[in-house]
């Protein structure tokens, strides 16, 4: 994992060695296996992957503001919410007053990731992005489920001869 706050240059420097050195190392296939491996073990060791990044993402992308309130109306304190709605909240403000029969009140108040940016981030992944799968080269088929007038026995060899006619050169996506 690269650290932002340090360049190439510097780590090089710290190591001893000359730009060119460093470089030469880097280019190594032993070298670019053991920061492989290094990589992967910090993976291990975080628990960092693609598949939680986008669990993270998809609890602020999709989270339902419905999921704050008891079936009553009142709102849940921090503990009592769903956990994905937890991982979709940025900030809690906690109020507590004093009613006129001397009782402490608690309040919350819930400030949210922006769904919208977080929606941005999910449709890039996917390559949502006209401009987007124009760089990549992508050619997406947008299937519905209702639709009648392709079978779904024949998706498969939609697909298939897709990529024979590609040859294997530009990527498919298939959404269903």
């Amino acid at each position: 994992m690269a650290n932002p706050g340090l360049s190439n240059t510097k780590v090089f420097d710290k190591a001893g060695v000359t730009r060119d050195e460093g470089r030469k190392c880097l280019s190594k296939q032993e070298v670019k296996d053991a920061l492989k491996e290094w990589r992967e073990q910090i993976e291990l060791d975080t628990n960092i992957t693609l598949k939680r990044v986008m669990i993270e993402e998809s609890c602020v992308a999709f989270c339902d503001p419905v999921n704050l309130f008891t079936k009553k109306g009142t709102m849940l304190s921090p503990e009592k919410l769903p956990e994905r709605v937890r991982r979709a909240i940025s900030s809690i403000e906690v109020i507590e007053t004093v009613t006129k029969d001397g009782v402490l009140q608690t309040k919350y108040k819930y400030r949210f990731w922006d769904k919208g940016r977080s929606l941005e981030r999910i449709s890039k992944h996917l390559g949502l992005y006209e401009k987007d799968n124009v760089q990549k080269g992508v050619r997406m088929y947008f299937l519905r489920a209702d639709d009648e007038s392709v079978p779904k026995e024949d998706i498969p060899k939609i697909v298939d001869a897709e990529f024979t006619e590609l040859k294997g050169d530009k990527p498919v996506a298939l959404l269903e």
